[in-house]
């Protein structure tokens, strides 16, 4: 059905697991979601499957999801199978096949990398101020904010013996008692412990991490709201409530404070639209990026004490990325707004309005497939991308018509037997791609 698009979407449905598609028969015989590559010459009807590779032009085809040819009498032909154009192996240029992945957030860190056994963390000293800047990047913070966000935090090294007006010295301070402050001011500031939550860990005796906790953690705890991004709500995990109550609050090391070894951990926040079951609209906003986070230290006033703050002089800063952000990829959202799009496309009509009525018209006769569609899952793409010669005048002047096809599969579902079909197919007509490139 209208194969003239530029860019159809098929989604296969799995058998056991793997791809379904058949190597006989013709168009008709298609089942839901079910692909087929079918002989097409250029001058003649679609063939059948075929069942080998082959270098005469082909369709691929996938079969209509639709039980009931016609719904009224003004829309009709849904169960003819939707196929692409004609595809010449030779004109080929573009063959990917993508694996969907789930989202992964942004796990940093400030002093400590948190390596085992590794001696080389942040020296803070008393009588100092010092800054701590967190700036939030990412879709997420400019739909929130309409800009990134960024905030300094303020932890104190303490009072250099009996006066707290001594300034730069060379006393050290417990590295934990600074990260700990400044985890104290992430958390009580209520737009950035909606996108961070922070934690302090040390390094024990046998180069593990620690974490410890504040006064005002325990505090929380005590109240049954720890974790959570409010204050006042709680955050339904009384085992951990009861264990930060029992460890109780960090007590800063006096006697030798150099020897503490501390890392900040910065954690960031994931969480993509979700619609459940509630009327949409295919051109909503739905949010899928991970936030991003950079920390450093400074002072305003470049207060010459703030260069000195490592032990390791060769890391000035000691921001580390302990785990890289990572997009959703094939997500069932982004898979029904595309087989959405074609639908329309091929005048299957899915009212995008505000009218109560049209929306209603449109859950009573929704696509077939979108009850199949398992909208918060991951699927895996295949790309396949082609171009075709047509005559642009009568002095036979042609044009390169590039056209796509995408093709859904459920993460994890075994296409190797289509694969190795489009293969032989492309190394019959000597294309020189024979694999599809993996991204």
């Amino acid at each position: 059905m209208l194969p003239d698009s530029f860019q159809p979407y098929y989604l296969n449905q799995p058998v056991s697991n793997t791809v379904n598609f058949t190597t006989s028969g013709d168009t008709s015989l298609l089942t839901a979601g079910q692909l087929g590559i079918f002989t097409c010459p250029p001058t003649g009807a679609i063939g059948n499957a075929i069942s080998a590779g082959t270098n005469t032009p082909c369709v691929i085809a996938s079969g209509s999801w639709y039980t009931s040819d016609t719904i009224n009498p003004l829309w009709g032909g849904l169960q003819e199978p939707d196929y692409t154009q004609i595809i010449d192996w030779r004109n080929v240029n573009a063959y990917i096949y993508t694996q969907g992945t789930a989202a992964v957030n942004q796990i940093s860190a400030f002093g400590w990398n948190q390596t085992p056994g590794s001696t080389v963390g942040p020296a803070y000293f008393c009588g100092t101020q010092y800054q701590f800047q967190l700036i939030v990047e990412g879709n997420p913070a400019l739909q929130f904010l309409n800009k990134e966000y960024y905030k300094s935090f303020t932890a104190f090294g303490g009072c250099c013996g009996t006066g707290c007006t001594s300034g730069c010295t060379s006393t050290y301070a417990d590295a934990a008692c600074i990260h700990l402050q400044w985890k104290d001011g992430i958390t009580q500031d209520p737009y950035m412990s909606s996108f961070v939550a922070p934690a302090v860990y040390i390094q024990t005796f046998a180069g593990t991490a620690y974490q410890v906790y504040s006064a005002y953690d325990v505090q929380r705890a005590q109240a049954g709201t720890y974790g959570s991004v409010l204050a006042t709500t709680p955050n339904n995990n009384p085992a951990l409530n009861a264990a930060i109550i029992a460890q109780g609050a960090y007590v800063c090391n006096t006697n030798n404070p150099q020897s503490v070894v501390s890392s900040l951990q910065i954690t960031c926040a994931y969480v993509q639209t979700v619609f459940q079951t509630c009327t949409f609209s295919p051109t909503d906003h739905f949010e899928v990026e991970p936030i991003y986070v950079q920390g450093s230290l400074f002072t305003q006033d470049a207060n010459p004490c703030a260069v000195n703050t490592t032990i390791d002089t060769s890391v000035p800063n000691m921001w580390v990325q302990i785990q890289a952000p990572l997009q959703v990829r094939g997500i069932g959202w982004t898979v029904r707004n595309n087989m959405i799009a074609w639908g329309r496309y091929k005048q299957e009509d899915f009212p995008d309005s505000q009218w109560v009525g049209s929306l209603r018209q449109r859950e009573i006769e929704l696509y077939p497939w979108q009850n199949v569609i398992n909208q918060l899952g991951i699927y895996d793409m295949l790309y396949l991308k082609f171009n075709i010669f047509r005559p642009y005048n009568s002095q036979q002047i042609h044009n390169n018509d590039e056209y796509a096809l995408t093709i859904y599969f459920p993460t994890g579902t075994y296409i190797t037997p289509f694969v190795n079909l489009i293969n032989s197919c492309l190394s019959a007509a000597g294309n020189y791609i024979t694999s599809p490139t993996i991204i």
